[in-house]
């Protein structure tokens, strides 16, 4: 399929039919524009550039974690208060905070755990306020068409996102970079005020969690939790000896971006017509594979080859349960929300317990494999 027809099927004047989707869509691509010029490079920033053990940088994450699961309860409370669009809004100065704070690190002693709690604010209040924004704002029956609208153009932007990373790092250093980033996020915030915000009622009974429909469902996002804790964490710290520069990271991160982007396209207008259950089981299957086997990589071009193999594969996953997850919420859209998160986080924590507690890669990337058996409960 030539590019130009993949470019005009997500072409922003055919994301109607309401206003409020063409915006989350601009929304979501400049976040991710900014969020993977940075974020593919952060656990290296500690672990490399600034000499953090890797039990240190784990701990970071587990203690972001356990915050982002935690701080989508407030986030939610503050849906029903201030509204979608200001909960998005307010995501803006934690994440430019959290960066300022990382780039300070240099020339500062701040506890880097203290640091984690302002990206845990920020991914709290980004996240629930986009899922809620995105699921009133999309249509039932085209969800997962839509679905994968959103993220083929969020990948899009990512395929350049490492590369201008990785080339400002190595030529510029990190500072230049914070700047840059710290400007997308604030557009990506402004682009949903083009239409009026709204508040959703949040009705969050916690005694829904333990039903069990819901921990059917808790075992397919702690599924969800360790592996992107794994591809998006762990794989970095682990190539990065093999590939030996930011620039190369960031070829390896836009490469699985392109991937990702051309496929989700396609799976998307699949999963339109099939069994969406079937897909993300199948897909499951292949992206947990693709983890298990990462030790393996000795070589740039294995490197490559699993990491391309993992995005193709990972697009099975991502779009059929990403509509199920949301045609499943519009019931009561916080709740699921902040059940999925809290499990989604719990995912993450313990495949970084995992690698704490043994030390090694190999057992964090088949804890992540294994979790993938998650998916058949969905």
């Amino acid at each position: 399929m030539p590019i130009r027809d993949i470019l005009h099927g997500l072409s922003l004047h055919k994301l109607k039919p309401k206003k409020e989707i063409t915006e989350v869509y601009i929304s979501i691509t400049l976040r991710y524009l900014a969020f993977s010029m940075i974020n593919l490079f952060v656990p290296l920033y500690l672990y490399n550039k600034l000499g953090y053990t890797l039990n240190q940088t784990l701990l970071f994450y587990i203690v972001f974690s356990i915050g982002f699961g935690l701080l989508t309860i407030v986030a939610g409370k503050l849906i029903s208060r201030i509204g979608v669009k200001h909960t998005i809004l307010l995501s803006v100065p934690f994440y430019l905070a959290f960066y300022l704070l990382l780039y300070s690190l240099e020339s500062f002693a701040i506890n880097i755990y203290f640091i984690a709690l302002f990206f845990s604010c920020a991914q709290a209040f980004f996240w629930t306020g986009f899922h809620t924004e995105f699921i009133v704002s999309s249509d039932h029956e085209h969800r997962s068409k839509a679905v994968s609208k959103y993220i083929s153009l969020s990948y899009l932007a990512i395929l350049i996102g490492p590369l201008i990373g990785g080339f400002t790092i190595d030529r510029f250093g990190f500072a230049p970079l914070f700047i840059i980033v710290s400007i997308f996020f604030f557009l990506s915030a402004l682009f949903l005020f083009f239409t009026k915000d709204f508040r959703q009622p949040s009705k969050i009974q916690f005694k829904n969690i333990f039903s069990k429909t819901n921990l059917r469902y808790a075992i397919t996002f702690f599924a969800h939790g360790a592996q992107t804790m794994a591809e998006g964490v762990l794989w970095p710290l682990f190539v990065f000896v093999i590939l030996k520069s930011y620039t190369n990271l960031g070829l390896l991160g836009s490469a699985m971006s392109a991937v990702i982007a051309l496929f989700t396209y396609l799976v998307g207008r699949y999963s339109n017509t099939h069994d969406l259950r079937q897909i993300l089981q199948i897909g499951g299957i292949a992206y947990s594979l693709s983890l298990a086997v990462r030790t393996l990589a000795s070589s740039i071009g294995f490197v490559f080859g699993i990491t391309i193999f993992g995005g193709f594969s990972h697009t099975f996953v991502k779009v059929p349960l990403e509509a199920m997850a949301y045609n499943k919420a519009e019931k009561n859209i916080i709740e699921m929300i902040v059940f999925r998160e809290i499990a989604i986080n719990t995912g993450r924590i313990a495949v970084l317990l995992v690698l704490l507690a043994s030390g090694k890669f190999l057992y964090g990337f088949l804890f992540s494999g294994l979790a993938g058996l998650g998916y058949l409960f969905f």
